[in-house]
Order: structure tokens, then C-alpha cells, then sequence
């Protein structure tokens, strides 16, 4: 496999169907002055014929660069290009070329001033595509070009033309493909026209940009304009009322941001279609593998999310030497927003979900500060970075108020779309709208690692009086890294409820809250707007709490071929390390491991899981849950608990009264904060959470 990996400027994760999704920061619109720090600026009239049938790139790219004293001028190009001829001002010039890079050499006179670079050359790119991934969370890693009968998928890392180091770049693009293949890359475009012999797609980039990507197919294209906004599909079939559901979507989120932050700022947004599964997000358009395009749930979510990055990332991009804000803040005006839009409840459980994947999945020790989070790799990079963003940003909104918060994006949007932006940066803009330092609030939460866990400690009260006063008094205590944050603290009496905001900071903070009726309930943080570290009695065991486990031991219901690669399925798509394989066929009871196990197969008569299952399993194998029976040979149930010896140990159990599987075990990684779940014909048609046992920011009193 020819794979070559971007480099992390030029990559973005996005979260869709836990997803991988990669961004290359490329296309601009027009921004006054210098775009990059770079040497020199290039402007790339680019032609590129696709062969797909011998997998085949050919191009010829005329470049004019504005040259500032350079004496060599370094351009990248695949290690794996071929038949390389360049001039220099019409000129044939030798060059050195060392492993993907291209040095030319300059004359005097060409060391100011523009000089003319034409570069022709032939690559084959054939990086085999995962057509049936195993590891859902990035099926397409790896694949950086591939040119195939299906399509051509080529991104900015790949060197599928030649790239100008040090220098900012624009770019007119003209791709000759087969009749009916069209070319999508982020930019303007400017046509497309075939004929019976090949079909040419026109685009231009016209601003010093850095990065393109691009994409070719047999597509079907499909527009909706609302005002000035525009957008399109590019699907490999017809589907006129899939396109419709996504143009219409598309539309709504780009008012929605436009009226949130600023004008939209790139020529329309269009949604692709990839021949193999990814889920990739660029400047104005998102390419999705056929399968992620049909999930039910990506229009309402992660379709948004990637047009918020057309103002976050793609607009507003990110200066990588501070870390990646881009994806927290996107999470929190996308994902988030759109819960708090919906209702408060949903917001609250958004919130709440944060925490504990959060805590399932970030061991202490993993943990890292936000300003060391680029881009996301894993579960635990996609938690720290997208999720802990998000609410540090909620954290934020709150201290500060409506107003300062989505005034200060905006600022931040008008005055810097297109510039490289650093959580300083960010951080200016917040404290000029509050009107006050926030040089603790960002240190903490952004450049010092991990998250505050704390308690409510010697809880109890007092009355001076029969006709006094209840007073309520006792400690918050940090259990973690110290941290100074304001905290809500909310006492519910017979009279109604008593709200007191508490400065939480040290080990230790005591609090009294007085009261004109007798407490019954006192509840730290009641609305869950802070981030910290769960106690393991308010985390119910769910599938994050399994993925998070890193390592588990197989316990496997008999020796059956279906019955291993199912094992291997699971472990694969959850990203687990099998550390031992145990068999429950022998006689007498099998003795449970103790460490993390996952069950596939019938739950063994091991005495300690036989305890735990006999809730949900029947004594004739049937599963009941909620008292329903579910025992058709295609149901297949998953289902996560604490394991009965181990303290910290978790078990998963992977069981179907039939055969098979292979497609749920695929899915179950999806549905990360769950405890159970139940697929018939390969549909959920049940999902849930065991009850929290208790928490301790809680109080009762009878």
C-alpha cells in the first residue's frame, strides 16, 4: 500500500458514525493581506487527466511564483512520480529530486520578482480501500490516493501535484476524466461539460490557500440555492429525495451559522459522494462513503457539524502550535447547540454523556492538556478534544453570559477568517467582550491537563430554633488536580428551591446555606455544567466503559470458527487488545477471569456471571428485558456490567439465540453510552442505560 500520511496542519477529524473525518485546511475566500507566514506566494494553472483504468494521474502544472531571494525553489511531489520535466521560464531545467522532493534551482535574475515553473509529470496511486472495514472508527486511515474504475479519491497530502513549500497557494484547476466523470475540490466552481470522449471540470481557488484536495466520479449532480447560499450533491446514483433531504439541511445550517457568526464565506457547500466508506470533511463540501451518506442520523448531526467547520477550522483556521480549538468549539455550536435547541432535558443528557465517556475512556494517566490535542486519532483523543472542548467552551458561555460569548465569536470570525488562530488568540477576544481576565479559567482548562473530580463532604444541618433558620453546612472536596471554579449549589426544600453559586477553590471549600424550610435534597452542580472526572457509582457500565478497558479477556461460549471471528470482530471494531482466550465447553465451572472480559456465545454456568446474567437471561436461554421476551433466531443481544470480583472490572456479554452476528458486532462501537442493546434483523430495536447507583454531589434527607 502507497500510503502517505498529511501532516497534522492539514488534517481534521470530525465526528460522523465515529468516523474519522479528515479536513484539509485549503480554500479561502477573498481575505486582505497575507494569508500565511510564507516566503512566497504561487499561483498553480493546474491541468490533470485521470486514467482510471490503469489507476493513472497525469498533470501539468504552469505555476508562477512571486519569488523573494530564493535561490532553489522545493516543491512536494509523490516519491512515486514518474516521467518529471521541468522548465524554468519556458526552459528545460534539471532538478535534484530526493524522496518527494523537488529542488529547482534558480538563476540570479530569478531570485526576485516572478519567475515561470511548468512541471509535468505521471503518478500511479493505488492505495487499496477498506471495502469491508473491521475498525469503524477511521475505516479510511491509511488511504491518502487511490484512483479506481469506482473513483478517484486524492487528498492534499498525497503530492498528486506539485506543492510549493513556504508558500501560499491558488490554484485554476481543469480535470479531463471519462464522459460522465465530474471533479469536486473546494473552491469555485467555474464548469463542468462532457462529451463522448472525456468530460472537464473547471474549479478556481482564488486566494492564496494551502492544500487541495480532490474528488472524481460518475457523479449525478443535484442543486438548491436560498438567497445567496448555494448547495449541491454529487451522488454516484440517482436518489433525487435523498439529495433533496440534504440540500434542504445544508441550506438551513448555513443560516443558521450565517446569522450565528458572519456571512458564509465559500462559494456553495456540497455534499459528495465517496465509493469507499469515509466520512472526510474539506472547505465547503464533506465526502461521505455511500453507507455513512444513508445513515438515518447523519443529516441531523454530523452534516451540521461539518458546515459549522466551514466558520471553525475551514473559515476561522487554526494555528496547530497552540492545539486544536477547532474541533471543541465546532462540537459545542453543532452537536451541542442542537440538543440545547431542541430542549433543556436533551441538553442536560448531552452534558451528562460528556462526562461519562469522558471518564470511561480517559484514564488519568492518558490524560492530556487541550493545547496538546491536534487532531483526533482514538476514542480518547476524540473525548479530550471534541468532548472536554465543547464544555470548556459551555463552562465559558456561562461564567462570562450570552451576550460577551457569541459576541466575541463573531469578533473573532470578522477579524480573523482565514488566519491562523491559537487559543491566545481566542482568549483576547473572550476577555475584551467580558471585560475582564480570564487568564485562569484558560490555564487551567486549556494548557494544564486533566479535570477536576469532587464530593460533597460532612454534609448536615442544623436549626438554632424551632422557628429558626435551617442552616446547611459541609465541604466540596477535590479528590484530583486542584482546580478554582464556581459551582452551583442547589437546596430543595418543602418551600421550593435555593440556589447559591460556591468559589470553589484548595482541597477543601465550605459552604452554609440557610433556608426557611427544612432541607430535603441538596444537589452540587444539579444542571451538570462543569467538567470533571465521574466517581465510578454515577457511571452505569455502558460500551464506553468496555472500549475504554484497552485490554480484556476473551471468555468464549465453545470452540466454534463463527463463534471466534465474531470475538475478533468485536475487539477490532471496539479498538480492545485480547489479552487471554478462555473456553466455557469443558466440564464443571469455568473459572471467570479477573481483569476485563468479554462473553460471546451463551453465557457460561460460571457461577459469578450466572448471578449477574439470571436478571436478563432465562432458564431456557431467552433473553427479558423490561418484560419482553427476545428469542427469534435473529435477535442478538450486547450488554455491559460490573464485573462481580473485580472492582474495576468490566464485562461484556455478545449473545444470540441464532447464528451470526458479523453486522451488529460492527455496530455495537456506535453506541457508545449505552449499557444494553438489542438488533433484530440487524435493526436496534432496544437500547438503554442500567440506573446510576448513587452520586456522591448528592444529599437527601427523609
Amino acid at each position: 500500500m502507497h500510503a502517505h500520511q498529511e501532516n497534522e496542519k492539514s488534517m481534521r477529524p470530525i465526528n460522523a458514525m465515529q468516523i474519522v473525518l479528515v479536513t484539509a485546511f485549503i480554500w479561502t475566500a477573498s481575505f486582505p493581506g497575507s494569508l500565511f507566514a510564507a516566503d512566497m506566494t504561487a499561483t498553480h494553472h493546474l491541468n490533470i487527466h485521470i486514467e482510471p483504468a490503469r489507476q493513472m494521474l497525469s498533470g501539468i502544472d504552469r505555476i508562477e511564483v512571486t519569488n523573494r531571494g530564493k535561490q532553489v525553489l522545493g516543491f512536494r511531489l509523490s516519491p512515486l512520480a514518474t516521467g518529471i520535466v521541468i522548465l524554468v521560464n519556458d526552459q528545460l531545467q534539471a532538478a535534484q529530486i530526493d524522496n518527494g522532493v523537488i529542488n529547482v534551482p534558480l538563476t540570479a535574475a530569478d531570485e526576485t520578482g516572478t519567475v515561470q515553473i511548468e512541471i509535468r509529470y505521471s503518478v500511479k496511486f493505488d492505495d487499496p480501500v477498506p471495502l469491508q472495514p473491521v475498525s469503524t472508527d477511521n475505516p479510511g486511515y491509511g488511504v491518502s490516493a487511490s484512483i479506481s474504475e469506482r473513483g478517484a479519491f486524492l487528498l492534499s497530502g498525497a503530492g498528486w501535484y506539485p506543492e510549493l513549500i513556504d508558500a501560499a497557494a491558488s490554484y485554476d484547476l481543469k480535470v479531463v476524466a471519462p464522459p460522465g466523470w465530474l471533479a469536486v475540490t473546494s473552491g469555485r466552481l467555474k464548469g463542468h461539460r462532457t462529451d463522448a470522449r472525456a468530460s472537464f471540470s473547471e474549479w478556481s481557488v482564488n486566494e492564496p490557500v494551502e492544500g487541495l484536495a480532490l474528488s472524481v466520479g460518475p457523479f449525478k449532480v443535484t442543486t438548491k440555492e436560498a438567497g445567496k447560499l448555494k448547495a449541491a450533491t454529487y451522488f454516484l446514483t440517482d436518489a433525487p429525495e435523498l439529495a433533496r433531504s440534504y440540500l434542504e439541511a445544508a441550506l438551513k445550517y448555513m443560516e443558521l451559522y450565517s446569522s450565528l457568526f458572519g456571512a458564509y464565506a465559500f462559494d456553495r457547500f456540497v455534499i459528495v459522494e465517496n465509493f469507499f466508506q469515509t466520512g472526510y470533511g474539506f472547505p465547503g463540501y464533506t465526502l461521505l462513503g455511500s453507507r455513512v451518506l444513508r445513515l438515518p442520523f447523519i443529516i441531523d448531526t454530523s452534516l451540521g457539524h461539518e458546515i459549522a467547520h466551514c466558520w471553525w477550522g475551514n473559515g476561522v483556521t487554526v494555528d496547530f502550535r497552540q492545539g486544536n480549538w477547532s474541533e471543541g468549539l465546532t462540537t459545542y455550536v453543532a452537536d451541542y447547540l442542537y440538543q440545547e435547541r431542541s430542549s433543556p432535558d436533551a441538553a442536560l443528557e448531552y452534558r451528562r454523556q460528556i462526562l461519562r465517556s469522558y471518564t470511561s475512556l480517559v484514564a488519568p494517566e492518558a490524560d492530556f492538556p487541550l493545547e496538546e490535542f491536534t487532531a483526533r486519532k482514538d476514542p480518547l483523543t476524540k473525548s479530550i478534544g471534541y468532548d472536554k472542548g465543547a464544555m470548556v467552551f459551555h463552562m465559558l458561555r456561562r461564567q462570562i453570559g450570552e451576550e460577551a460569548f457569541w459576541g466575541a465569536l463573531r469578533d473573532v470570525y470578522r477579524q480573523r477568517l482565514f488566519v491562523d488562530t491559537s487559543w491566545d488568540d481566542l482568549q483576547a477576544a473572550f476577555e475584551r467582550r467580558a471585560g475582564r481576565d480570564l487568564g485562569t479559567f484558560f490555564r487551567q482548562w486549556v494548557t494544564q491537563g486533566g479535570v477536576p473530580q469532587f464530593r460533597l463532604l460532612e454534609v448536615g444541618f442544623s436549626r438554632s430554633g424551632p422557628s429558626g433558620p435551617w442552616i446547611v453546612s459541609g465541604l466540596i472536596h477535590q479528590d484530583g488536580p486542584i482546580f478554582q471554579f464556581p459551582v452551583r449549589l442547589e437546596l430543595q426544600t418543602g418551600g421550593g428551591n435555593q440556589d447559591q453559586i460556591v468559589q470553589v477553590s484548595g482541597r477543601r471549600t465550605a459552604f452554609r446555606v440557610t433556608a426557611g424550610f427544612r432541607p430535603d435534597r441538596l444537589v452540587l452542580d444539579p444542571q451538570i455544567d462543569l467538567m470533571r472526572r465521574l466517581y465510578q457509582s454515577e457511571i452505569p457500565p455502558t460500551v464506553n466503559s468496555l472500549k475504554g478497558a484497552g485490554q480484556v479477556a476473551l471468555l468464549l461460549s465453545d470452540r466454534k470458527p463463527q463463534t471466534k471471528a465474531l470475538a475478533e470482530t468485536l475487539v477490532a471494531s471496539m479498538g480492545l487488545v485480547p489479552s487471554d482466550v478462555v473456553y466455557a465447553d469443558k466440564k464443571g465451572r469455568t473459572p471467570l477471569p479477573n481483569s476485563n472480559i468479554l462473553v460471546v456465545g451463551r453465557p457460561p454456568s460460571t457461577a459469578e456471571l450466572g448471578d449477574v446474567t439470571a436478571a436478563f437471561v432465562t432458564a431456557s436461554g431467552a433473553l427479558k428485558l423490561d418484560n419482553v421476551i427476545y428469542d427469534r433466531p435473529g435477535d442478538v443481544f450486547f450488554c455491559v456490567f460490573r464485573h462481580p470480583n473485580a472492582a474495576r472490572g468490566t464485562v461484556g456479554l455478545f449473545w444470540s439465540p441464532g447464528n451470526g452476528g458479523t453486522a451488529e458486532a460492527r455496530k455495537i462501537t456506535h453506541y457508545g453510552k449505552y449499557s444494553y442493546l438489542v438488533f433484530r434483523e440487524g435493526r436496534n430495536i432496544a437500547k438503554g442505560s442500567w440506573p446510576m447507583e448513587n452520586s456522591p454531589l448528592e444529599r437527601r434527607w427523609q
